[in-house]
């Protein structure tokens, strides 16, 4: 059976922001009338990238991937970009992006250091729109930006198929477009470590916000069970459940936060638990999320092990789950 890719209403905010004629976007792409307003409309591949090169015709590529990144990033809850603004650095930051499968339909991002370079590669099995190709990468640099408070060095752009548009994109960073036989964005030397700044004044917005109240007040608690807890709430989104770095961030070492849990018949396994019930709780209200997303949201490998959690905690499926909410506790 072919795949086929999430369209929810996100898709018709954007189109409605930018000002797309959308019943010619859905024409063009071959998609049932309404299907830019249906939050459980999926489309097969093509169709998805028909949309893409519909939209090019409307925007050019480079106007377009600067004004869907700057949406993303206007107060509409992504949970792509809260898993990212959670990352320690640039490198864990993309490899988090990349892990997000459905988020940019058959397209698919790998993550490679080389020489000390950062290489951020976009492929596909089908002909990819250039401006679906800059939009990922101009989300990525935009979150990178903001989290670290720094200006990433974009080094080059490598493109199977370059032109006016991409250079027009380029400029923006001061990088060289070069004809390659695949799509790389590629990053300045040193910049994979690049430390991002927890709870920076550009990344609060990424945030749910009954989420960072719960974080904000617990991170200046006394007790080191609310303080695990804040780290933890934090940090799940970013896939960082090891107890290391929870003491990390905590400042303290491994051995002491267990001692210390322990002297308060507390357990950091305990502590995820409810930090896991907490996100989940806060990110359930929005529908749009799909299950994968709250997988990742929540630090679990994947989807059996988030089912199997929430037959623990509330014996039922997380769909099941989702109709009850938020008469669920």
């Amino acid at each position: 059976m072919p795949v086929r890719y999430p369209l929810d209403f996100r898709w018709q905010l954007a189109f409605d922001a930018i000002g797309f004629d959308l019943p010619r976007l859905e024409s063009e792409a071959k998609l049932t009338k309404c299907s830019l307003g249906n939050p459980s409309a999926t489309v097969k591949g093509e169709q998805y990238l028909q949309l893409w090169r519909s939209m090019e015709q409307q925007l050019p590529p480079a106007q377009l991937a600067l004004s869907l990144s700057h949406l993303c990033g206007s107060g509409r809850f992504n949970p792509m970009l809260r898993a990212m603004v959670s990352c320690d650095n640039l490198l864990q930051a993309c490899e988090r992006m990349a892990s997000f499968t459905h988020a940019f339909g058959p397209q698919t991002m790998s993550v490679e250091t080389k020489e000390d370079l950062l290489l951020i590669h976009l492929d596909s099995d089908l002909p990819q729109p250039l401006s679906m190709i800059l939009t990922q990468w101009q989300l990525l640099l935009t979150v990178a930006h903001l989290a670290s408070r720094q200006s990433i060095n974009v080094t080059s752009i490598q493109l199977k198929q370059p032109d006016e548009q991409a250079h027009c994109w380029a400029k923006q960073f001061g990088a060289q477009v070069i004809p390659a036989q695949s799509n790389t964005l590629v990053i300045g030397r040193g910049q994979a470590s690049l430390q991002f700044k927890p709870l920076a004044d550009g990344v609060w917005q990424f945030y749910e916000q009954d989420v960072l109240t719960n974080i904000r007040r617990l991170s200046s608690s006394e007790c080191d069970g609310e303080r695990a807890l804040s780290v933890l709430l934090n940090a799940l989104p970013a896939g960082k459940i090891q107890s290391k770095a929870v003491a990390s961030q905590m400042g303290i070492g491994c051995q002491t936060l267990q001692r210390r849990l322990a002297s308060k018949d507390k357990t950091l396994k305990k502590i995820q638990v409810e930090a896991r019930r907490m996100l989940l709780n806060s990110y359930l209200k929005f529908e749009y999320v799909s299950l994968q997303e709250l997988t990742l949201l929540l630090g679990f490998e994947d989807e059996s092990s988030f089912g199997r959690a929430c037959q623990k905690w509330y014996g039922c499926t997380p769909r099941q789950l989702r109709s009850q909410w938020p008469l669920a506790s």
